[in-house]
């Protein structure tokens, strides 16, 4: 029996090992794949993204708000904001992510400080956000509404600087409802000759 098994072994063995013949063109494909590999096989250097020095800060002030604060909503087209001023902490929250990371354009993030700004409490509340539906603009847009209606419950002197300013009125333009029987709201189907 062990010497039968030690035959079918040596019979496999010899059977991988024979050389295969191939013609000098397919020899030489080989030897260009293989260069190809050796290079692909390199390591890979990654590098490490560059990290900006305030978003790190950021982080670190980043936490759940405690204590006392004033609620407010905001709307605008489908977003809802809920928003929250804390009045012994300072920071922004939105969704969890600073104010950088959430609203990384310029020009959404002095929308969102304007009503803070013009009643000069910039800096001096801590500001909690929860957002939701809609876009970038409208969700911009809901979170001022909410942070105007939070300082006019804060101090009612702001009222007059921030309706002014319009950050107090809402703006109930709000997407038409599609019909049943056209495309859109108001699209009909194209009329055709028969």
């Amino acid at each position: 029996m062990v010497a039968k098994e030690k035959t079918k072994k040596e019979t496999t063995k010899a059977k991988t090992t024979k050389p295969v013949k191939s013609s000098p063109k397919t020899v030489k494909a080989v030897k260009e794949d293989v260069n190809f590999n050796d290079e692909v096989q390199q390591p890979i250097i990654k590098r490490d993204a560059v990290k900006n020095p305030i978003h790190d800060l950021d982080k670190k002030n980043l936490k759940e708000f405690k204590g006392k604060y004033i609620e407010g909503v905001g709307r605008r087209k489908s977003s809802v904001a809920r928003v929250r001023i804390y009045l012994k902490d300072k920071g922004f929250s939105i969704n969890g992510k600073t104010l950088n990371e959430y609203f990384p354009v310029k020009e959404l993030q002095d929308r969102f400080i304007l009503p803070l700004e013009l009643t000069d409490n910039f800096n001096k509340f801590a500001i909690a956000v929860k957002v939701s539906g809609g876009g970038f603009n409208a969700q911009c847009d809901a979170v001022v509404l909410g942070i105007s209606r939070c300082l006019v419950k804060f101090d009612e002197k702001t009222r007059p600087v921030l309706k002014k300013q319009g950050l107090l009125s809402r703006d109930a333009r709000k997407v038409e409802r599609k019909k049943p029987g056209l495309h859109k709201a108001r699209r009909a189907p194209q009329w055709r000759k028969r």
